[in-house]
């Protein structure tokens, strides 16, 4: 009767051969010494680069990256909060061709393909308009109406004060926003 050895210790390591590191597990058994075999290799990729937010002058906003493989293989979301400067890092992807569909509240949606399929991609660089107040995707009367509800408010200072009325993110909802609103008004963003 064939009984499997008792593990004394289990470790994974990497071994490294012409400068390729390859992950093995490593296990010692009582009595039939180390057993070693090569894990598989998972193969990600990371995407870092900038967003830039249409008349913001805080850059440091919620944004939404929607991953839908051209491969017609199941999309999937990452929600990341932009650095002061609009960058932003995302990691763990799958090696794939993609259309990356990225919103921001406030700000109309940009679609954009990237291929992580051979390598990471750095310098990434989208740029979204403003003027969506309502986050439909659109700037039209809808937002509108939201502005002229918050219009001539203040942050702190005003109840009727609406951020996402706020477009250029300095904390009041004035004329500088409504500029905004009107650049893009009848705009929708990529679905």
């Amino acid at each position: 009767m064939n009984s499997l050895p008792q593990v004394l210790d289990v470790n994974t390591i990497n071994i490294a051969y012409d400068g390729v590191s390859t992950p093995m597990i490593r296990i010692a058994t009582y009595g039939r010494g180390w057993w070693e075999r090569s894990l598989p290799t998972t193969t990600i990729r990371s995407l870092q680069g900038t967003i830039s937010l249409e008349g913001a002058t805080n850059l440091s906003q919620p944004a939404t990256f929607e991953f839908r493989p051209t491969d017609s293989s199941e999309p999937f979301r990452r929600d990341v909060t932009l650095r002061g400067n609009g960058s932003f890092f995302l990691a763990a992807l799958p090696p794939l061709n993609y259309n990356v569909r990225i919103k921001s509240p406030q700000w109309l949606a940009k679609a954009t393909p990237v291929d992580l399929r051979s390598a990471d991609v750095s310098g990434f660089v989208a740029s979204l308009r403003a003027g969506d107040a309502n986050d439909d995707n659109s700037a039209d009367a809808l937002d509108l109406a939201v502005l002229i509800n918050a219009f001539n408010t203040t942050n702190g200072l005003d109840a009727a004060y609406n951020q996402a009325a706020d477009f250029n993110t300095d904390g009041s909802v004035d004329a500088l926003d409504l500029a905004l609103l009107i650049d893009n008004f009848n705009t929708e963003g990529d679905p």
